[in-house]
Order: C-alpha cells, then structure tokens, then sequence
C-alpha cells in the first residue's frame, strides 16, 4: 500500500505538473491570436486529461485507505479468537485435571474434551482461513470478518458447556 501511495504521488506530481503546462500553453496560445486557436484546443485536452489522472489517483488512495479499515477489523478479529481459543485451551487443561480425579466420570469428560479439541482444531483452521483472505480483497476481508465473529460465538458457547460441565464435575 505504501508503495502504491508513493506511485500515486508521482501521478498526482505530474498531474499537477501537466495542468500547470497545459495553462502556460493556453496563455502562449491566446498571445498567437487566431494562430493560436488549435493549440488552445490541445491545451484544454491536455488539462482535461490531467485532471482526469489526478482524480483516478484520489479514487487509488481511497480504496487503498478502505483495504487498511477492513484489514484491520479482520485482525481485531483475528487477535479476539485467538484470546477464545487459549480460554478453550484452559478449560480444557482444568477438565483433564479433573478427569483424573473422577475416573467414573471418564466416559463423559472423554466426549467434551474430544469436542474441545475439534473445536481447538476448527478454531486453528478458520484462523489460518481468515488470516489467508485477510490478504485478499477487501470484500473478503469482510467475509473473513463474519466468520470469525460466527466462530467467536460458537467457542463463546462452548466456553458456557465446558463451564457448566466443571460445575457439574465439582458438584460430583
């Protein structure tokens, strides 16, 4: 992005440049009188074209400040699951702890780790799907966007499963 700005001033540079041109060629061409009248009609399309560049390259810099907002919601995004998924990650380190001390309880805890762990496993896949098309458009940065937010809510839900099935494991 910064590379393009740097681009993008150069056009704007000679844009500017270009249109100062094309008004010394317009006054050279109104001191020609009537000789001059097919010079001022190529001075006048030369400042329409610069003019034209100078606007395309406001269009560059405005996309270019639209993909950094949006990569940078993909990231906040991105940073939140991670803080869900070390959360997943805890509560299940305190589950295998206490599978330890209620052997009878084996066989249920063994399931809700199991689910844990694909989630772990999804929420890792999602966040290298998302940190991927944070590098796309900025459309798909969005829809990266979306997605983490879906998976934010289904490790927020599993976070209050794994809770209550603590509670329920103090309780026994």
């Amino acid at each position: 992005a910064a590379q393009i700005r740097d681009v993008v001033g150069i056009i704007e540079a000679v844009a500017r440049q270009t249109n100062l041109l094309a008004l010394n060629a317009t006054i050279e061409a109104a001191r020609a009188g009537s000789h001059g009248r097919g010079f001022a009609v190529v001075a006048a399309e030369v400042k329409t074209l610069a003019n034209q560049a100078s606007a395309a390259a406001s269009r560059i810099v405005h996309r270019i400040e639209q993909a950094d907002e949006a990569l940078s919601h993909a990231a906040e995004a991105v940073s939140t699951i991670g803080a869900s998924v070390a959360a997943v990650e805890q509560t299940g380190t305190e589950i295998a702890t206490m599978v330890s001390s209620h052997v009878e309880l084996l066989g249920a805890l063994g399931d809700t780790v199991g689910r844990i762990s694909n989630v772990t496993a999804t929420a890792a896949i999602a966040m290298s799907e998302i940190a991927a098309a944070n590098l796309q458009t900025v459309g798909q940065a969005d829809m990266g966007a979306q997605s983490a937010g879906e998976l934010d809510r289904r490790i927020n839900a599993l976070q209050l499963e794994a809770g209550a099935f603590v509670r329920r494991l103090r309780a026994a």
